[in-house]
């Protein structure tokens, strides 16, 4: 609602929004605000780079995440207009977000190149066979500069030339970029013959060369 995003019950949406507010004599209550105004907060994970890229161990589990709140409003203006007492409740799901954006990812992939296109090293992780996601997921660098308003998700593929084996093929994804937003990386597959880099070479534009990994 903050951002209008759209929905299939548009009109069921409410006008107003209930908060918790102290009052001056620091009694507890809740009020009512325009939903406009509610003062929402993203709570995400923010992750480490996936193993895949700093040469980790792919039968270890490395998965770190601290997790960090992005707040679609300035808080200290609506605690000065409204009393609002600040208070918020969170759940962190790393692992659970981390295989939804995998997933995403290798749809999307799938998608734009087609079913033959790469040979995935991504299903047992999307599938639930094989619970460390944080060999072929994770972050790049700590967040996506602000952009414009209208940009709700992201998605970049691109594939990598290396000396110690086949091409790579990776995603990067970014959801509400606007708000400062992690860059979410994922290790999708390997290019294995001509036609799969045939494929990559008329598809993708966005490459790198490098030495090793």
């Amino acid at each position: 609602m903050r951002y209008n995003f759209p929905t299939r019950r548009r009109k069921a949406r409410p006008a107003e929004l209930e908060i918790g507010v102290i009052n001056r004599d620091g009694t507890p209550k809740r009020r009512m605000v325009p939903a406009t105004d509610y003062p929402a907060v993203v709570f995400l994970p923010h992750f480490g780079r996936a193993g895949f890229f700093v040469g980790n161990n792919p039968n270890i589990d490395t998965l770190y995440w601290k997790g960090k709140a992005h707040p679609t409003v300035n808080v200290d203006e609506h605690m000065a207009l409204y009393g609002f007492d600040g208070v918020y409740e969170a759940k962190f799901m790393p692992h659970e977000l981390g295989q939804t954006i995998i997933k995403i990812c290798y749809a999307y992939a799938i998608a734009e190149l087609g079913i033959d296109s790469f040979e995935p090293v991504c299903l047992p992780q999307i599938l639930g066979k094989d619970n460390n996601i944080s060999y072929i997921f994770g972050q790049k660098g700590e967040t996506q500069p602000e952009a414009g308003d209208t940009i709700i998700w992201k998605i970049t593929l691109a594939y990598i030339v290396s000396r110690s084996m086949p091409p790579v093929l990776t995603a990067q994804c970014v959801f509400l970029e606007k708000m400062g937003m992690p860059i979410y990386e994922v290790v999708l597959g390997f290019i294995r013959n001509f036609d799969q880099f045939a494929v990559m070479k008329d598809k993708i534009s966005n490459y790198s060369l490098v030495n090793q990994f």
